[in-house]
This record gives structure tokens, sequence and C-alpha cells, in this order.
């Protein structure tokens, strides 16, 4: 419950940075989850969909963008990333430490299943992204869909059924709809800037996850 938290407040930093930087009327709901939370909720979506729209609106209109057509790595654990000032981005060194990796179980309950490990990164210069969304794509439209993270290090490791369809998502990338057979032959994923959010500015910002 606490990580998934962190990770709730980690992705609403980011949200929080990219409005200011553009200029957007944000104001994000308080998380009321109860129970395991795996850090993505209904509430998250709804508003990183709203986000996603007011920035394409911006792009639009002819209005500069920042932050958009990026991958930006998130900090889900603990606040070892660079600072930044003014809206300068001033690039640290990041703190090199070692992650376990987690098996997050999709499998719903399905004896027919395989495990499938790999790594995220951003296509400009292999960056790994951290926090990548992966929702298994339920058939029934009527359930929630589940979802896994990657860690801090881009990487990620589920358990589905054989036969599932995957989506890999990252604000301001490309989305990815692959099969977990297709996934598991190719399990590193590069994620591309979205062609509708290419903004005249590519950054890489770290966040600094809140702390409790």
């Amino acid at each position: 419950m606490k990580k998934g938290k962190r990770i709730c407040d980690t992705l609403k930093a980011v949200r929080q940075f990219i409005s200011k930087e553009n200029g957007i009327v944000y104001k994000p709901r308080e998380c009321n989850f109860t129970g395991d939370c795996s850090g993505t909720c209904p509430a998250c979506e709804a508003e990183m969909k709203y986000l996603e729209q007011q920035l394409i609106q911006r792009k639009k209109s002819g209005l500069p963008l920042k932050l958009t057509g990026i991958a930006i790595t998130l900090c889900a654990s603990q606040p070892v990333f660079a600072q930044y000032h003014d809206s300068t981005i001033h690039k640290k060194d990041t703190l090199q430490q070692t992650y376990p990796l987690k098996t997050t179980d999709l499998s719903q309950g399905c004896t027919d299943i395989i495990k499938i490990k790999g790594i995220i990164t951003y296509q400009d210069n292999n960056t790994p992204l951290a926090g990548t969304l992966i929702t298994l794509l339920n058939p029934d439209t009527s359930k929630t869909n589940l979802t896994a993270l990657t860690n801090i290090n881009g990487e990620y490791s589920i358990i589905v059924p054989r036969n599932s369809l995957l989506e890999i998502s990252y604000i301001g990338c490309d989305k990815q709809v692959l099969t977990a057979k297709e996934l598991k032959t190719n399990s590193n994923i590069t994620l591309n800037d979205s062609q509708t959010l290419l903004g005249e500015i590519k950054v890489i910002k770290k966040i600094t996850a809140p702390t409790h």
C-alpha cells in the first residue's frame, strides 16, 4: 500500500510539473483508494487523459509546448535525482542503485500463462523508463483492466495469460499494443515520441517522489 501511494504521489508530481510548465489548469484529486494499491487507478488515468488532451489542444493552437514528445524518468522510491531551477533543466548524474524486481501477476487465475521479463527504454537515448504502464486489456469492457509498472530501472516482470493483449503506455510517447506471445519473443521495448504531442523542446526531466 505504501509503495502504491509513493507511485501515485510521484505520478501526481509529474502531472503537476507538466501542467505548470505549460500553463494548464490542473487540480489533482485526492486519492481515497484503499487496499493493495499498484499506484494506478481510474482517477489517475482520467487525469492523465485530461493532461494529454490539453497538450494536444495547445499544439493545435500553435502554442509552444514544454516537456512533450519526451520520456520523463520517474523515481518511485526515494529522492536521488537532480533539482531544477526557474524552468532550466540542470542535468546531474543519477545515483546508481540496484532495486529488486518484483513480478506482478496479471493472470487472473488463468492456467495457460507465461512469465515475461524485460526493460522499456526511450527511443532517443535509451533512457530506462520508470513508471511505464503495462495494461492487460480485458476483452470484457465491463471489467477493470489490470496493470503493472516498470521499476526505477525501467524493468518489468509480469505473469499473463498466453493469449492476452497488452498495452504499453507512457505520457508523451506513442502507445504500443502487443500480444503476450510477441512480448515474450522480444521483451525489451523502445517507446517513440508521440506524433500528436511533439514540441519544440526535448529534454529529460527527473522528478523526485514526495516523501512521507
